[in-house]
């Protein structure tokens, strides 16, 4: 242990800075996390115990106007007032978040309005080490009561030896920053220049704690970091698992174990950790639905790629996987032919079935869950449930009432017809109808909700008196007869505020004329 009281001393922790909203998805999805994306994970992230979170960087500016339209501001905004744990904004100094240079006052209008948004953390950087054009962002950051956290970028090259990262680490000294970091964004470093270039900064630094931030192309990173935390570096950026390595940082869990071997592991809270990295762990998959002649496909086999032979495979590399299948396919088929199906979505809009997903989870033994959802503009319904409710639901039966229940799409795909029964304690037709009756209001069905006016034997003689050349809306269940056989037998015109529901009830034929709504 060096005597030296600027030198850091090793027994410290290796505190964690996250950089999964950032760096991660900015390396492995071209920077497309959206911020409701985000959202869910942010209690988890914040009681991780890192000691700053990342959220800003040169490409998010950019991505999120174009290609994700949303406002960069209001998200470093929403995230500082979220999260609890400070957050940390990097900008490329006189060039802000692009490769040109601004002036002053600009950059200073940036850095205010980072500070504005809850930023703790400036950090701040120029490509060449030429740390003339980071003295006005340092300034501005300071003025605004900010953190800076100055870095070096690593480089190769007969001029990028050690004495030279030491010089520029000076100067950074000399602006008095609160970090220096070693920035090593295409994965150059290795553990062999780390244990000659990291002892060499900790001197240099004369006491300002230091942060490594290397990327793993080359797969050295998480060996480089172990070198870092030998050195007496203070702080590493790292990313949750499944958004670590590859062109990303290393894993947190990894640099945590490397940590602890070392005597220098910070308090993390690890279940936190695996929550997580559960919620980010998924692979989506939208099989393509058409062969080589474009000709339409709906067996699950058929589509390209075929999920049911590379299950496993899915499994090797995450612990959820989304398949996105045919609208059209029956949920029984996909559950007979899919392993460890956890949920099972079901998205209409407008009363038009959209989306079929089926959720895999690694390992997952029991009944799936269907959750359904109708959006439209006058609000979304929700209705969920366990596959065994549907299996040992009992419906009662009975003639029409008062009011009729129409079940929206999604939960008509869903297969809930006994179920809708039971839980809204509603009278089925009959058993092959799927319209349901009741004497009592029910203000939350997941459907439409009909005042019934009257209903009538199918007899077409007397019907025709009744309901003969009349304005109405159509509709027909678990009946022989088409609409238009019907329309045109009735003389029946489309429109007006009434319906006509050709059905059948305890096995014979009705017409059920209602409106909508409750009267």
């Amino acid at each position: 242990m060096s005597k030296n009281p600027n030198v850091p001393r090793k027994k410290n922790p290796f505190s964690m800075i996250d950089v999964t909203l950032r760096d991660a998805h900015q390396c492995l999805w071209s920077t497309r996390m959206t911020t409701a994306q985000m959202y869910p994970a942010l209690n988890q992230i914040d009681q991780s115990g890192y000691a700053y979170i990342n959220i800003l960087g040169g490409a998010v500016f950019d991505v999120m106007v174009r290609f994700l339209r949303e406002d960069p501001w209001k998200r470093m905004a929403f995230l500082s007032r979220e999260l609890a744990t400070p957050t940390d904004a990097l900008t490329r100094g006189q060039s802000i978040y692009t490769f040109e240079l601004f002036p002053d006052d600009v950059v200073d209008l940036n850095i205010s309005l980072l500070a504005e948004s809850g930023v703790k953390v400036l950090t701040v950087y120029d490509a060449l080490n030429d740390n003339r054009n980071i003295y006005s962002s340092v300034a501005s950051g300071k003025k605004n009561g900010m953190l800076i956290n100055a870095m070096l970028t690593y480089a190769l090259s007969p001029v990028h030896d050690d004495a030279y990262f030491v010089a520029r680490a000076k100067e950074l000294v000399d602006l008095e920053v609160d970090f220096i970091s070693v920035k090593d964004p295409t994965g150059l470093l290795t553990p062999e220049r780390g244990a000659t270039l990291f002892p060499a900064l900790v001197t240099a630094a004369k006491g300002i704690p230091l942060k490594l931030h290397s990327h793993c192309q080359s797969g050295l990173a998480p060996l480089v970091y172990e070198e870092a935390i030998k050195a007496g570096f203070q702080y590493g950026y790292v990313a949750t698992n499944c958004l670590a390595n590859g062109a990303s940082l290393p894993s947190v869990t990894e640099v945590l174990a490397s940590a602890e071997r070392m005597g220098r592991a910070p308090k993390m809270n690890r279940s936190a950790l695996q929550e997580v990295d559960d919620y980010f762990d998924w692979i989506y998959i939208d099989p393509s639905r058409r062969d080589a002649q474009k000709n339409k496909k709906f067996l699950i086999e058929d589509c390209s790629p075929n999920v049911i032979t590379h299950q496993d495979l899915f499994f090797k590399h995450s612990k959820n996987v989304l398949i996105k299948m045919s609208p059209m396919l029956d949920i029984s088929v996909g559950l007979a032919a899919l392993k460890n199906v956890k949920n099972i979505y079901v998205v209409a809009v407008k009363n038009e079935v959209k989306e079929l997903l089926f959720h895999q989870k690694q390992n997952f033994e029991g009944m799936a869950t269907i959750h359904t959802l109708n959006s439209h503009p006058n609000g979304d319904e929700y209705f969920s449930f366990e596959i065994i409710e549907e299996e040992t639901a009992v419906a009662s039966y009975n003639t029409p009432k008062q009011y009729l229940y129409e079940p929206n799409a999604a939960v008509m795909k869903s297969g809930a017809f006994q179920l809708i029964s039971k839980k809204f304690k509603l009278d089925k037709l009959d058993p092959h109808t799927h319209l349901y009756t009741s004497n009592g209001k029910i203000s939350d069905f997941p459907g439409k909700v009909y005042a019934i006016s009257n209903f009538h034997p199918y007899k077409k003689k007397p019907l025709k008196k009744v309901i003969g050349c009349l304005k109405a809306n159509v509709k027909i269940r678990n009946f022989s007869e088409k609409i238009e056989t019907l329309k045109t037998l009735f003389k029946l015109s489309d429109g007006g505020d009434l319906y006509l529901f050709f059905a059948s009830s305890n096995g014979k034929k009705l017409v059920i004329e209602c409106r909508l709504g409750f009267f």
